[in-house]
């Protein structure tokens, strides 16, 4: 009968990888940022591909196309290097009215281009230039502390 060596101990005499050296390197800061051992943040990455796509897929099927914004969001948001901001139902709600209140100026002036027609359309275009500009104002003070 012959004896089973673990696995640990094949890297010593097989002249493979230690075990340690297949973990890697993101896999070191998602452990420490879950409170997990690297082995098991390892097997995180290796699924965690899949295991979005899947995700995606379920909110397409569904329909929940303000689902899909929240989770893409955190994804986003996390290859920008900032924090994830949670979208609360009061904010999503504001921000749907907005481009809904956007879009109805845009039909109503298509449909219509009377100065009542003009005036909303200006007006919902202006909030945005006004919005957008104040968004522009905190990236370039952002960017001069850098």
């Amino acid at each position: 009968m012959q004896t089973r060596v673990s696995a640990m101990h094949h890297w010593r005499d097989g002249g493979r990888l230690h075990p340690a050296a297949k973990i890697p390197r993101a896999a070191y800061p998602l452990a420490e940022a879950v409170g997990c051992q690297p082995k098991t943040a390892a097997h995180y990455l290796a699924k965690i591909g899949r295991l979005a796509a899947a995700v995606i897929h379920s909110y397409q099927r569904s329909g929940d196309h303000v689902g899909l914004a929240r989770f893409l969001a955190q994804i986003e948001t996390a290859k920008a290097g900032t924090d994830v901001v949670p979208l609360s139902d009061a904010l999503e709600r504001q921000a749907v009215q907005a481009a809904h209140e956007d879009v109805e100026a845009v039909l109503a002036y298509v449909q219509d281009a009377s100065p009542a027609h003009r005036r909303q359309l200006l007006r919902a275009i202006y909030r945005d230039v006004a919005e957008l500009t104040q968004l522009g104002a905190a990236i370039v003070r952002e960017g001069e502390r850098a």
